[in-house]
């Protein structure tokens, strides 16, 4: 088989048919003429819709791994903007007047504003259906990992809690196994009591029949 073009070759071809994947709009202010002039990417790197992604998923879910729905929407429109354009991102400002974190309900509606909803081009309109479809994907995906997650930690807890179970119970005299028994299986059948403070409870519990 003939040798084919090199990767030089291959480069300068690619670079020579890809579109620029940018876009200039220019909105009027007001009624004097003022105006400013937005660039917006058509199309995005893998790196840069990473970063689409993960800012969608800072906004849906709190740091406890709550999932908050209501921000979704508010968070997709702040990532369009703050990933596919060269506007500058709103802050609201802390006590000391410094910009601390993101407004979205600001730039949710500048958003609007700009009506990057309702454009037609095709190249910015697919974009958002493609980004849409991929922060779909992955809220569901951290969803089933946070529940897998879990489920996981339950496992051990439960595991660990039957473990101290039986330890005492070659331990201490008098104990109640069956009593100590019931206590770990209700931590590992019922996994919405699974939290720091229930399953501390859990174990003062088996502790206090003990003692």
């Amino acid at each position: 088989m003939a040798r084919g073009p090199s990767v030089n070759t291959i480069k300068n071809f690619v670079k020579r048919e890809k579109s620029d994947g940018e876009i200039t709009r220019r909105y009027q202010v007001g009624d004097d003429g003022t105006s400013f002039e937005v660039k917006i990417q058509t199309k995005l790197s893998v790196s840069q819709k990473a970063a689409f992604i993960h800012k969608v998923l800072e906004g849906a879910f709190t740091r406890d791994g709550e999932y908050a729905p209501e921000y979704v929407l508010p968070a997709f429109r702040a990532a369009v903007l703050m990933v596919c354009t060269n506007i500058t991102p709103i802050k609201i400002k802390n006590e000391n007047g410094e910009p601390d974190y993101l407004d979205l309900d600001a730039m949710s509606e500048l958003y609007d504003a700009l009506k990057f909803g309702e454009d037609k081009s095709d190249g910015f309109r697919e974009l958002q259906e493609n980004m849409d479809a991929l922060c779909h994907e992955a809220i569901l995906w951290k969803q089933r990992k946070i529940l897998y997650s879990g489920l996981d930690s339950l496992s051990i807890a439960a595991h660990a809690v039957t473990e101290l179970a039986a330890a005492l119970k070659s331990n201490v005299d008098g104990v109640d196994m069956k009593s100590l028994s019931e206590t770990a299986a209700e931590i590992a059948n019922r996994a919405e009591i699974f939290n720091e403070e229930n399953i501390l409870t859990a174990l003062d519990k088996i502790h206090n029949r003990v003692s």
